[in-house]
Protein backbone atom coordinates (compact mmCIF):
# COMPACT_ATOMS: atom_id res chain seq x y z
CA UNK A 1 0.00 0.00 0.00
CA UNK A 2 1.36 3.38 -1.10
CA UNK A 3 0.93 6.48 0.66
CA UNK A 4 -0.28 10.05 -1.24
CA UNK A 5 -1.35 13.09 -0.83
CA UNK A 6 -3.30 14.57 -3.51
CA UNK A 7 -3.92 18.47 -4.21
CA UNK A 8 -7.16 19.80 -3.94
CA UNK A 9 -9.01 23.05 -3.06
CA UNK A 10 -10.34 24.25 -0.24
CA UNK A 11 -13.43 26.50 0.23
CA UNK A 12 -15.26 27.39 3.61
CA UNK A 13 -19.08 28.27 4.13
CA UNK A 14 -20.78 29.55 0.86
CA UNK A 15 -17.97 28.11 -1.62
CA UNK A 16 -15.94 31.30 -0.28
CA UNK A 17 -11.98 30.41 -0.76
CA UNK A 18 -10.32 30.16 2.30
CA UNK A 19 -7.34 32.35 3.44
CA UNK A 20 -4.48 31.34 2.56
CA UNK A 21 -3.70 30.97 6.36
CA UNK A 22 -6.19 28.37 6.79
CA UNK A 23 -5.29 26.80 3.42
CA UNK A 24 -1.44 26.43 5.09
CA UNK A 25 -2.76 24.80 8.44
CA UNK A 26 -5.28 22.97 6.72
CA UNK A 27 -2.52 21.71 3.96
CA UNK A 28 0.03 20.77 6.91
CA UNK A 29 -2.86 19.14 9.43
CA UNK A 30 -3.68 16.52 6.08
CA UNK A 31 0.40 16.15 5.90
CA UNK A 32 0.81 15.01 9.21
CA UNK A 33 -2.45 12.73 8.98
CA UNK A 34 -1.20 11.07 6.40
CA UNK A 35 2.45 10.65 7.39
CA UNK A 36 1.17 9.29 10.92
CA UNK A 37 -0.74 6.87 9.07
CA UNK A 38 1.73 5.95 6.05
CA UNK A 39 4.33 5.17 9.31
CA UNK A 40 1.69 2.86 11.67
CA UNK A 41 0.91 0.97 8.47
CA UNK A 42 5.11 0.55 8.23
CA UNK A 43 5.62 -0.32 11.16
CA UNK A 44 2.99 -2.48 11.96
CA UNK A 45 3.84 -5.82 11.32
CA UNK A 46 7.46 -4.50 12.32
CA UNK A 47 6.19 -4.72 16.00
CA UNK A 48 4.18 -7.61 15.73
CA UNK A 49 7.28 -9.37 15.76
CA UNK A 50 8.58 -8.81 18.74
CA UNK A 51 12.70 -9.13 19.75
CA UNK A 52 13.30 -12.11 22.50
CA UNK A 53 10.38 -14.07 21.39
CA UNK A 54 11.54 -16.52 18.39
CA UNK A 55 13.43 -19.52 19.27
CA UNK A 56 14.62 -21.93 17.18
CA UNK A 57 14.23 -25.80 17.96
CA UNK A 58 15.73 -28.76 18.02
CA UNK A 59 16.13 -30.91 15.40
CA UNK A 60 14.66 -33.84 17.28
CA UNK A 61 11.28 -31.25 17.44
CA UNK A 62 11.15 -30.26 14.03
CA UNK A 63 8.67 -33.32 12.03
CA UNK A 64 6.40 -32.60 15.50
CA UNK A 65 6.22 -28.72 14.81
CA UNK A 66 4.73 -29.72 10.97
CA UNK A 67 2.06 -31.54 12.25
CA UNK A 68 -0.20 -28.75 13.38
CA UNK A 69 -3.70 -29.97 13.74
CA UNK A 70 -5.79 -27.29 11.47
CA UNK A 71 -3.49 -26.20 9.35
CA UNK A 72 -1.40 -27.20 6.03
CA UNK A 73 2.01 -27.70 7.01
CA UNK A 74 5.14 -28.73 4.48
CA UNK A 75 5.11 -32.35 4.01
CA UNK A 76 8.15 -34.16 2.51
CA UNK A 77 10.80 -33.03 4.22
CA UNK A 78 13.90 -35.50 3.80
CA UNK A 79 16.05 -34.06 6.70
CA UNK A 80 15.95 -30.85 8.91
CA UNK A 81 18.78 -28.76 10.01
CA UNK A 82 19.10 -25.61 12.14
CA UNK A 83 18.70 -21.80 11.03
CA UNK A 84 21.38 -19.32 11.86
CA UNK A 85 20.46 -15.64 13.48
CA UNK A 86 21.37 -14.21 9.90
CA UNK A 87 18.74 -16.26 8.46
CA UNK A 88 16.37 -15.39 10.53
CA UNK A 89 17.35 -11.54 10.61
CA UNK A 90 16.74 -12.11 6.43
CA UNK A 91 13.57 -14.12 6.68
CA UNK A 92 11.67 -11.75 9.13
CA UNK A 93 13.14 -7.95 7.35
CA UNK A 94 11.74 -9.91 4.09
CA UNK A 95 8.82 -10.88 6.03
CA UNK A 96 7.00 -7.76 6.61
CA UNK A 97 6.65 -6.54 3.26
CA UNK A 98 5.22 -10.21 2.41
CA UNK A 99 2.45 -9.79 4.33
CA UNK A 100 1.95 -6.32 3.81
CA UNK A 101 1.81 -7.17 0.03
CA UNK A 102 -1.10 -9.36 0.88
CA UNK A 103 -5.08 -8.85 0.88
CA UNK A 104 -6.34 -7.54 4.08
CA UNK A 105 -8.08 -11.18 4.36
CA UNK A 106 -5.30 -12.93 3.55
CA UNK A 107 -2.97 -11.54 6.05
CA UNK A 108 -2.39 -11.89 10.37
CA UNK A 109 -3.90 -9.62 12.62
CA UNK A 110 -1.96 -7.04 14.07
CA UNK A 111 -3.22 -6.63 17.40
CA UNK A 112 -0.49 -9.38 18.68
CA UNK A 113 2.70 -9.84 19.04
CA UNK A 114 3.63 -13.63 17.67
CA UNK A 115 5.83 -15.38 19.09
CA UNK A 116 7.99 -17.38 16.52
CA UNK A 117 9.21 -20.96 16.28
CA UNK A 118 11.67 -22.19 13.35
CA UNK A 119 13.25 -24.90 11.93
CA UNK A 120 15.37 -25.84 9.11
CA UNK A 121 14.05 -28.55 6.40
CA UNK A 122 14.94 -30.45 2.94
CA UNK A 123 12.86 -30.88 0.33
CA UNK A 124 14.26 -32.31 -2.80
CA UNK A 125 17.35 -30.79 -2.65
CA UNK A 126 16.12 -27.50 -1.50
CA UNK A 127 16.79 -25.42 2.09
CA UNK A 128 13.69 -24.17 3.37
CA UNK A 129 12.78 -22.85 6.99
CA UNK A 130 9.60 -22.73 8.76
CA UNK A 131 7.98 -20.35 10.32
CA UNK A 132 5.25 -21.15 13.25
CA UNK A 133 3.62 -18.10 14.47
CA UNK A 134 1.46 -17.93 17.44
CA UNK A 135 -0.07 -15.09 20.25
CA UNK A 136 2.40 -15.70 22.87
CA UNK A 137 2.01 -14.70 26.02
CA UNK A 138 3.87 -11.68 27.17
CA UNK A 139 6.74 -13.65 29.33
CA UNK A 140 8.60 -16.44 27.23
CA UNK A 141 7.68 -20.10 28.61
CA UNK A 142 10.76 -22.45 28.95
CA UNK A 143 8.86 -24.90 26.78
CA UNK A 144 8.46 -23.09 24.01
CA UNK A 145 12.18 -22.71 23.48
CA UNK A 146 11.76 -26.41 22.78
CA UNK A 147 8.57 -27.74 22.27
CA UNK A 148 6.39 -27.23 19.30
CA UNK A 149 3.68 -25.17 19.68
CA UNK A 150 0.33 -26.74 17.96
CA UNK A 151 -2.80 -25.18 18.51
CA UNK A 152 -5.94 -26.63 17.51
CA UNK A 153 -8.55 -23.44 15.73
CA UNK A 154 -7.71 -20.17 17.39
CA UNK A 155 -7.99 -18.82 14.22
CA UNK A 156 -5.46 -16.41 11.91
CA UNK A 157 -3.58 -15.19 15.25
CA UNK A 158 -1.63 -18.73 14.66
CA UNK A 159 -0.17 -19.44 11.15
CA UNK A 160 2.94 -20.62 9.49
CA UNK A 161 4.95 -19.95 6.36
CA UNK A 162 7.71 -21.59 4.71
CA UNK A 163 10.50 -19.53 3.17
CA UNK A 164 12.82 -20.71 0.03
CA UNK A 165 16.31 -19.45 1.62
CA UNK A 166 17.93 -19.38 -1.70
CA UNK A 167 15.22 -17.47 -3.72
CA UNK A 168 14.14 -15.08 -0.56
CA UNK A 169 10.43 -15.90 -1.21
CA UNK A 170 7.60 -17.25 0.82
CA UNK A 171 4.87 -19.72 0.47
CA UNK A 172 2.54 -21.82 1.81
CA UNK A 173 1.41 -19.20 4.25
CA UNK A 174 -1.64 -21.46 6.86
CA UNK A 175 -4.07 -20.13 9.44
CA UNK A 176 -5.27 -22.09 11.43
CA UNK A 177 -9.28 -23.04 11.61
CA UNK A 178 -12.07 -20.91 13.33
CA UNK A 179 -11.23 -19.27 16.11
Amino acid sequence: MSCTLTSFRMVGPENRSLSSTDMRHRTVFACLVTLIACSALAQSYRSALPPGKRFVLPAESASTLLMQCSRATPQGATSFWTPTVAQLDELELRLIPYLEGRAPAARPPLDTGFHRQYIGFIKNGVRYIYGNFYRGQKEVTDSERIQPVVVCDGGPAFWGVVYDLDRGEFSDIAFNGIA
